[in-house]
C-alpha cells in the first residue's frame, strides 16, 4: 500500500493517515494512553469515570482520519452548551448580579481559546488526533485553538452523558470556575485580561 502523499488510483497505507501532529499513531492507542489522559484531567479526584471509548472520542477532531473515527462534533455541542449554562449561573451569582452577563470575564469563560489554553495547561495537545490544514507552516498552526477548544467541551458532554448533570455540575464548579485552580478557565480569562490591561498602558 501507498505511504506518502495521495495518488489516485492508489490505496493508502492507514497508518500514513491514522498519525496525530504529535506522531502517535490511532491504532496504537491503548491503556496508558487513557490512563494519561484521565490523569492529566485529575478526574480520579472528581470521582469522574469515563469509558475508554469515551476518552479516545472526546480526544478525536472530525477532521481526523477524513471523520472515519469516532469523533467529538456532537459532545463538544452538547458540552458547550453546558458550560455556556454554568458559566451563566456563575457570573449571575447568588446576588441575581445579572449585569456580570456579558462583562469581558464572562464572555473569556466560555470562549474558544480559553478552552483551548486550559486543555494544552493540561499537556493534553500531544494526544489529540486531528489533521493540521497547513503542516509546512511555520507560524502559528490555523485552527488549532477550536480543535484544542473541542477537547475540553466533549469532555464535559461525555461526563454528561455518561456520569449525569450532578457530575457534571460538580467538575465545572470545582475545576473549571474554582478561583483556586490555577490552570482553571476562571484564572486563565483572569490572567489574560490582565495580559491585556498591561499592553495597553505600555503603548
Amino acid at each position: 500500500m501507498h505511504a506518502g502523499a495521495r495518488v489516485r488510483g492508489l490505496r493508502r497505507d492507514p497508518v500514513s493517515y491514522l498519525k496525530n501532529p504529535a506522531g502517535l499513531v490511532y491504532t496504537d492507542v491503548g491503556g496508558d494512553y487513557h490512563a494519561s489522559v484521565r490523569e492529566r484531567m485529575g478526574f480520579q479526584e472528581h470521582g469522574i469515570e469515563l469509558s475508554d471509548a469515551a476518552i479516545l472520542q472526546c480526544l478525536t477532531h472530525k477532521s481526523f482520519a477524513h471523520g472515519s473515527r469516532p469523533y467529538n462534533e456532537k459532545l463538544n455541542l452538547l458540552g458547550s452548551q453546558y458550560l455556556k449554562l454554568q458559566a451563566a449561573m456563575h457570573s449571575v451569582g447568588p446576588e441575581n448580579s445579572f449585569g456580570n452577563l456579558g462583562t469581558p470575564v464572562s464572555k473569556g469563560l466560555v470562549s474558544y481559546q480559553t478552552a483551548a489554553e486550559y486543555v494544552i495547561a493540561k499537556n493534553l495537545e500531544p494526544l489529540v488526533f486531528w489533521k493540521v490544514s497547513d503542516p509546512l507552516n511555520d507560524g502559528p498552526i490555523k485552527g488549532k485553538s477550536k480543535v484544542m477548544s473541542t477537547v475540553l467541551n466533549s469532555f464535559i458532554g461525555a461526563i454528561l452523558l455518561q456520569q449525569g448533570e450532578k457530575k457534571a455540575s460538580q467538575f465545572i464548579v470545582e475545576d473549571l470556575l474554582n478561583p483556586s485552580n490555577t490552570q482553571s478557565l476562571l484564572n486563565i480569562t483572569l490572567r489574560k485580561l490582565d495580559q491585556q490591561k498591561e499592553t495597553v498602558h505600555s503603548n
